[in-house]
């Protein structure tokens, strides 16, 4: 088994159909399946993603299709150990096993998909071709130092005027979900695309960066990340360009159990832990909320 940057490629390789950004876990059941033989049960723990997206599609999906079957499971439960993390139990069997009762959080059910649902494995949704380029996941700025709190963006302010024009406020999926006015406490420096000579008419800015980003950029195994280190890790050209005709966009946690949309302002900084929609008008998200094929618990404070 190899090791380093080429596991992904011998995983992909070993259980074809699966994705690269799936969980490793995934790729445990598939393993563990594979050595059940013919015939036989198991049981496996994991994170509750093992029922969700790539992880699911590489994992459960793929096994459900070769015959396995999930006779029992408990979808969400808190970790046995010392971590706040939900995780999921399942059990699977293949061959001649003939289970008497499939379970279900512990009721009665009398069939289990893949995504750890009451009922028959049924096809994924078909992406409209109409909503292409209307979603992102929101900015991976690799570098808690290009942060900072309102104090610091004050100070500097006050220092000097210009440094506005560079710092925004910074909204991830806790200011979300735990205030309804969406409040934040970061502010974050962005240079954009600027080259280093351009990010230098903002000294301070870049001094700050210099100290607390470029080291960490430093050891990094990725040579863009190394070189561009006043750059944002991941800066999402297809999500500013989309929202950029925009007043304000659309903007979810990506890491939450109950889905709550909320309009923001466009001249901000999403984090990684958002997905962002360029959808404006309240007509926008009544169409796209419509288009959704099981809509589940959705919170939508007024603006």
């Amino acid at each position: 088994m190899p090791g380093g940057d080429s596991i992904l490629d011998w995983l992909k390789q070993r259980h074809p159909g699966s994705h690269g950004n799936a969980d490793y876990s995934a790729h445990f059941f598939r393993r563990c399946d594979h050595l059940l033989g013919d015939h036989g049960t198991i049981g496996l723990l994991a994170t509750n993603t093992i029922a969700q997206g790539d992880t699911r599609a590489t994992g459960l999906q793929a096994l459900v299709a070769s015959g396995t079957k999930i006779y029992a499971a408990t979808r969400s439960m808190p970790w046995p150990g010392d971590a706040a993390v939900a995780v999921s139990v399942v059990h699977l069997e293949k061959g001649r096993c003939h289970s008497q009762r499939l379970t279900l959080d512990g009721v009665d059910v009398p069939e289990i998909n893949s995504r750890l649902r009451a009922g028959s494995e049924r096809p994924d949704p078909v992406k409209l071709k109409a909503n292409e380029d209307k979603s992102f996941q929101g900015t991976t700025i690799l570098g808690m130092g290009f942060t900072l709190t309102p104090d610091e963006r004050d100070r500097l302010v006050a220092k000097n005027p210009k440094n506005a024009e560079r710092i925004f406020p910074y909204l991830g999926g806790d200011e979300i979900n735990s205030s309804p006015t969406q409040s934040f406490e970061r502010y974050v420096i962005n240079f954009g695309d600027l080259s280093l000579e351009e990010a230098g008419r903002w000294p301070d800015l870049l001094q700050l960066v210099r100290e607390k980003v470029k080291p960490e950029r430093d050891k990094n195994n990725r040579e863009t990340y190394r070189t561009y280190w006043w750059h944002f890790g991941e800066k999402r050209p297809a999500l500013a360009a989309a929202v950029a005709p925009l007043s304000r966009c659309l903007v979810a946690s990506r890491h939450t159990k109950h889905l709550c949309f909320v309009f923001q302002p466009v001249q901000r900084v999403f984090s990684e832990a958002t997905n962002v929609f360029a959808f404006s008008q309240g007509g926008h998200f009544a169409s796209f909320s419509l288009a959704s094929t099981k809509p589940g618990p959705v919170c939508c404070p007024p603006r």
